[in-house]
Parts: C-alpha cells; sequence; structure tokens
C-alpha cells in the first residue's frame, strides 16, 4: 500500500513495447535496477509500469534493442501539476488536498471487526470506540498486543482475538475457536494458555516447557506452555532462562452448553414490496440527511447500511455516507405443530453442530434435549465437545524479569 502512495507521489507511466527485442529491453533494465512492474506479455505487445524517473533511461535502451516504445497513460501528481500548472487555484487546492489526505491518514478512521459469533460486531464495535480505540484516535497510539488481552478478558466466550492495523483501518480477528496456524505465528516470546475450563486430551510441545500433562483439568488462563525454559547445569543448578515464543498443539474436552427456544404461535412477516430509501452523509460524528424518513408504513424493517470513504483498500476517511431502506410488511399469525416445532429445533441444533465442525470442534457427545412445554419449543442440554484449547499469550516485561 505504501508502495502504490509512493508511486503516485512520484508519478509513473504505463508503456506498451513492440519488437523482438523485448526479452532483451526487460533484461537490461532489470540488470540496471529500473523500478519496473507489472509485466503481461501477449502476441502483439508486452506492457509494464515504469517510474517516471527511470522512464527517461527507456530512449538508450531502445537503440540497444531495436524495440519501440509507445505510452498508454501516464499517473501521478507531477503529471497533473504539469497538466494543469497554469491553473494556478486548481494546483494549490490540489496540494491542499493531497496534504489533508496526508494528514487524516495518520488517524484511525474505521473498525473492521469480523469472525463475531455470541457477539455482534455492533456491540463490540461501540465498546471499543467508546472506551479504547476512537475514531481519530493517532496510528502510533494504538497498541494492538494490549487491545488483544484487554478484549480476551473482557469477552469470556471468544476464544483467539487478533489485531491489526492497516492503512487507516482497525482490523480485529474474533474467533470461538483457534487455528493451529493462530498459535505457531508468534515471533515475540509468549506463553500458551487455557482459552477455558477443560479437561486435556492431547498435547504437542514444538517450543517451551509443558506445565501439564495429558488428563490434567485446567482453568481458563493456566499456563499450559510456558515460553520461560531454564537451563540446568551438570548438578542441577539452574544457570540461566530464556524466553521464547511457546508454541504446540492442545486439545482439550469440556461441555459446551446448548440452550434455545421459540414460541409455537409466532408472527411472520409477509412484506408488500412497498420500500423508501433514504440517504445521508457523515462527518466524523455529524450526520447531514437532506430528507426525514416518512413513518406512514404501520409496519417495517428499517435497515441501514454504511459505507466509508477511502483511498485504496484500508486507507478510510473520516466521512461516510448511509443508505436507509424501509420496507413495509404485514405480520401474520402463525403456529407450528409440535412435530415441526421439534423438527425446526433439531435443525437448528445441527446447523450449530455443523458450524462447530467446521472450526475444528468434535463432537463426542450430544446431550441436548427438545421437546413442547406451554406453547414453547425448548432445546436445553451440553455438547461434549474436544477442540484446540491452547492460545498464544505475550509474557510481559515484568514475567520475563521475574
Amino acid at each position: 500500500m505504501l508502495k502504490k502512495i509512493l508511486n503516485f507521489l512520484m508519478g509513473y507511466v504505463l508503456v506498451a513495447i513492440h519488437g523482438d527485442g523485448v526479452d532483451r529491453f526487460i533484461n537490461i533494465c532489470m540488470s540496471k535496477k529500473l523500478h519496473i512492474w507489472s509485466i503481461k506479455k501477449d502476441k502483439k505487445k508486452t506492457t509494464l509500469y515504469v517510474s517516471r524517473k527511470d522512464f527517461r533511461y527507456f530512449d538508450s535502451f531502445v537503440e540497444k534493442t531495436g524495440v519501440e516504445i509507445s505510452v498508454i497513460k501516464s499517473f501521478g501528481v507531477p503529471f497533473i501539476y504539469e497538466k494543469n500548472k497554469k491553473r494556478k487555484c486548481f494546483v494549490v487546492g490540489f496540494f491542499i488536498f493531497l496534504f489533508l489526505v496526508w494528514k487524516y491518514t495518520t488517524f484511525i478512521w474505521d473498525i473492521n471487526i469480523s469472525g463475531e459469533a455470541e457477539y455482534s460486531a455492533e456491540e463490540i464495535e461501540k465498546n471499543i470506540k467508546e472506551n479504547y480505540v476512537g475514531l481519530g484516535t493517532k496510528v502510533t497510539d494504538v497498541n494492538c498486543s494490549e487491545l488483544e488481552r484487554i478484549l480476551r478478558e473482557e469477552y469470556d466466550d471468544i476464544a483467539w482475538i487478533s489485531c491489526e492495523i492497516k492503512g487507516t483501518q482497525l482490523n480485529i480477528k474474533l474467533t470461538e475457536t483457534i487455528l493451529p496456524e493462530d498459535i505457531n505465528k508468534q515471533s515475540k516470546p509468549c506463553n500458551i494458555v487455557a482459552s477455558k475450563d477443560c479437561i486435556i486430551s492431547d498435547m504437542i510441545i514444538k517450543n517451551g516447557t509443558g506445565m501439564f500433562e495429558t488428563g490434567a483439568e485446567v482453568k481458563k488462563g493456566d499456563i499450559i506452555i510456558t515460553g520461560a525454559v531454564n537451563i540446568y547445569n551438570e548438578y542441577d543448578e539452574l544457570i540461566e532462562t530464556n524466553y521464547v515464543p511457546a508454541s504446540g498443539i492442545v486439545y482439550g474436552q469440556s461441555k459446551m452448553p446448548y440452550e434455545d427456544e421459540f414460541e409455537l404461535s409466532h408472527y411472520e412477516k409477509k412484506y408488500t414490496g412497498k420500500t423508501k430509501e433514504y440517504y445521508g452523509i457523515i462527518y466524523n460524528d455529524n450526520i447531514f440527511e437532506p430528507l426525514k424518513y416518512d413513518m406512514s408504513y404501520n409496519n417495517c424493517d428499517i435497515i441501514t447500511n454504511y459505507r466509508g470513504v477511502r483511498i485504496f483498500d484500508t486507507f478510510y476517511l473520516p466521512v461516510s455516507y448511509k443508505k436507509t431502506v424501509v420496507s413495509e410488511y404485514v405480520p401474520e399469525l402463525t403456529t407450528y405443530s409440535e412435530k415441526e416445532a421439534v423438527e425446526k429445533a433439531k435443525n437448528k441444533l445441527n446447523e450449530y453442530i455443523s458450524e462447530l465442525k467446521k472450526k475444528g470442534v468434535e463432537i463426542l457427545q450430544n446431550n441436548v434435549k427438545i421437546y413442547v412445554k406451554d406453547d414453547k419449543c425448548i432445546s436445553t442440554g451440553y455438547l461434549v465437545v474436544k477442540e484446540i484449547v491452547g492460545i498464544p499469550f505475550e509474557l510481559s516485561t515484568f514475567e520475563q524479569g521475574d
């Protein structure tokens, strides 16, 4: 992403090369370490991008190789300036615009939550904005490791949390189950700790020292594999402690509660096809909406989508727009039979189990009971599961020096 910005600021050119000496021409460019990229060949021509600075060397290479070069398009600030240098107001305004864009790209303007299950993305995003990282926070002030630690402690049912800044976007990935690649990609000293209360069923230690044996009961947060590796001399005296990124796969067995219920008598929405759309612009927390909602529908769904303004993929600006769709529906009362209700409950349970299996969770026992009582269909019980329970937890400075 940084390369794209630098290329745009310095200028670059898309060129087409014709002739029999194309391969030799490209080899010369590579040997001279010219900045060329995105080389594409077809039967008629070869196209590539070259920086404005290095394009000036092409004439001398043309004479050596006998190829023909034509410019397809020019990109970047220098070319925009050359084209518009007589329009002083435009040029001044353009550079002010570039300065403001650069200024705004040093702050966080978007938070992207992915992988949430029990908790909604909106709930987590609101919590982060209000208590930890608000929009407009300097990128340099965000400590991703500390934010990961806080969120892990706050959301008990989430096994793995990963925070990363890309451009002006804070990306937070949440999972209820952890994957092996998440464990083994750690580069800083860390422990492998239990993500939940369980019984250790299998354990493979790749790096670090094991603290429990197979079959042991552990509580959430217990250190299973420590990154503190003690070195002893021939007399069993401790002479040194090294701190390493602990790694290994730890499987645990636990009970996963399952609760669900729904009314036999319920209303279903029958949409009439009548809809109304409204648009608005948001700058920071200020909302401008030309039209107010017309709430003439007796029953309706109101769905609002927000989209941020961005430069490239992850450089968001503090401006976004919203689209709100209001859809009218008529509620109709419907009642499930007992057989239909039980079948619906079974399907919901099977979908839940299927999602767990996709995440690598093995179902050992299904102890969920489904029954109808007081005009409700109730599912209650637990699943006995086997899953990866060891997650990396960075060693603090105090632990390393203790």
